[in-house]
């Protein structure tokens, strides 16, 4: 039980150094995103009128975004999973062994 404990928690530690990862990538295409944004918003008001959304970078950000955010919520899943199970796995132990103490 003590080698799936530690096998448990080194995978456990490897979904949270991911999840960090992966909310940087989010915290990074947020701030491109609203880069674009307000360049666009800078622009007089006959540019803005002249150019078209997809003339910009914006629906690629945007993709990107939320690739980002649906990349950062799986990690998020398997991060809480794994967390969940370890601590199961961990009281599980702890009153197997108060029990035999």
């Amino acid at each position: 039980m003590e080698s799936k404990i530690v096998q448990l928690q080194k995978v456990t530690d490897q979904a949270k150094q991911e999840l960090e990862q992966k909310a940087r990538e989010v915290k990074d295409s947020q701030e491109r995103l609203d880069v674009v944004k307000e360049l666009l918003r800078s622009l007089d008001l006959e540019d803005q009128e002249r150019i078209s959304i997809n003339d910009t970078q914006y629906p690629e950000l945007l993709g990107m975004h939320h690739m980002a955010k649906d990349a950062y919520e799986t990690a998020q899943k398997r991060y809480e999973t794994n967390q969940r199970y370890l601590d199961k796995m961990l009281l599980t132990t702890a009153a197997a062994s108060s029990k035999k103490g």
